[in-house]
């Protein structure tokens, strides 16, 4: 079940789970008490810039860029349960830039040759910490 969350300023109309929730503070505005339009913000956006700063609080990330994987590679396909895998253009929010796939060798296919993106495998339960 959904309810209508918001319209953006053209009218768009924009649904979520019901029961939606706010919190402190969030990358964008429609998800939080407190403006984002700060100095600083594309730390927040630019998920590749996020990785500089919240390394060890998010999932294990991979970047594809001009077609290619950067830096360490995701592992191999029988090494992983199968997916949930989210691959995002890095500077895109909103959600409309997500694809999924079931593995990691799926993930390149659903780049574009010029882009750049994020992969990142579903994290089950990913409320529960350790602390």
């Amino acid at each position: 079940p959904d309810q209508e969350w918001f319209h953006d300023e053209y009218w768009k109309e924009y649904r979520c789970p019901l029961d939606k929730k706010v919190v402190d503070f969030a990358d964008e505005p429609q998800f939080s008490r407190v403006a984002m339009y700060l100095k600083g913000r594309e730390w927040l956006e630019e998920k590749i810039k996020v990785m500089d700063i919240a390394e060890g609080y998010m999932p294990e990330t991979f970047i594809i860029e001009h077609g290619l994987w950067q830096g360490k590679f995701p592992p191999p396909d029988d090494m992983v349960p199968n997916g949930p895998w989210f691959v995002k253009e890095s500077d895109r929010n909103w959600g409309v830039s997500v694809q999924c796939c079931l593995k990691p060798s799926q993930c390149m296919a659903l780049t574009k040759p010029d882009g750049r993106y994020v992969v990142q495998q579903h994290v089950p339960d990913p409320l529960l910490m350790d602390d």
